[in-house]
């Protein structure tokens, strides 16, 4: 074979590999798009997410991440760890009584190793008690994560992971916690680097009304994890999360040699916040301390 048709064969080959992943990224959207339609039976939208997560996967293999954008899959979140070898890709099926499930794929790159993808398993439903334990990729607390900040210590990496979920139709969720890499072939959530009144604990789980606005967030500038101090709306609803929102002042947790150390009622007031710019001053009422 002579130069130039050697050179129009490849051409042709690639040709056709990128109109072939153009129609893959194609057929994953308009499957993935399902999830989040009402019009949508919860059957059809089952069978479409256990189809669209093992496409998802194959293509991340072979593809690898970067394809992966809000314009290919508006509705994936993707998260991309600052060495850029870890990415956490997560997104939800909404179902008709309007509670999620989450669902998730971890790709983990080390240096001179093969790509590893970790598929998350939500077990939100069933699982007890969980700002105390260590999760896995088959006991996750499912939620779409928004925000990744590398707290590493030392050569092992380490990521604090904030999220999303809808527990049931009355009760939304957000979390704080920890991802780390076991070994090549796990990774655990959660971590007992957060410390609250003699006490270590492996993540923060917030739970309040579906309808309340519950502010999470780091800021890096402090090395702060602040958030919502919620309140029921009246004493008779105590430990009831589906009549719990925030009273307009924050508790927080600052980084501090690698340790999570709580700050009550702390101070987040600043007027390019994504927190808002809510004053200090709140009397908390509820619940006891």
């Amino acid at each position: 074979m002579g130069k130039i048709p050697t050179i129009l064969f490849l051409l042709l080959v690639c040709a056709f590999l990128a109109n072939a992943q153009t129609e893959t990224i194609a057929k994953l959207r308009e499957t993935g798009k399902t999830l989040l339609d009402k019009n949508v039976s919860d059957s059809i939208k089952q069978r479409n997410a256990n189809q669209f997560i093992k496409d998802f996967e194959i293509e991340l293999l072979s593809q690898g991440p970067d394809w992966v954008t809000t314009e290919s899959l508006p509705f994936v979140s993707r998260l991309t760890s600052q060495d850029k070898q870890t990415e956490i890709f997560t997104w939800a099926l909404k179902r008709s009584e309007d509670s999620f499930h989450s669902y998730g794929l971890v790709w983990r790159k080390e240096k001179k190793e093969e790509a590893k993808i970790f598929r998350l398993d939500d077990k939100s439903e069933v699982l007890k008690n969980t700002e105390t334990k260590n999760l896995s990729k088959s006991t996750w607390l499912g939620c779409v994560y928004y925000s990744i900040t590398d707290i590493s210590k030392g050569n092992k990496p380490m990521f604090l992971l904030l999220g999303y979920g809808g527990n049931t139709p009355q009760v939304r969720r957000k979390v704080a916690e920890i991802l780390t890499f076991n070994n090549v072939d796990d990774i655990q959530f959660g971590a007992p680097i957060f410390e609250k009144d003699k006490k270590k604990f492996n993540r923060v789980v917030l739970e309040f009304n579906a309808k309340a606005t519950v502010a999470m967030k780091f800021d890096t500038e402090s090395q702060t994890l602040f958030y919502d101090f919620l309140v029921p709306v009246s004493d008779l609803y105590l430990n009831n999360p589906a009549f719990y929102g925030p009273n307009g002042s924050y508790d927080a947790f600052e980084l501090k040699g690698g340790r999570l150390l709580f700050v009550k009622d702390a101070d987040a007031r600043n007027p390019t916040d994504e927190l808002g710019n809510r004053s200090k001053t709140v009397e908390r009422k509820l619940p006891p301390r």
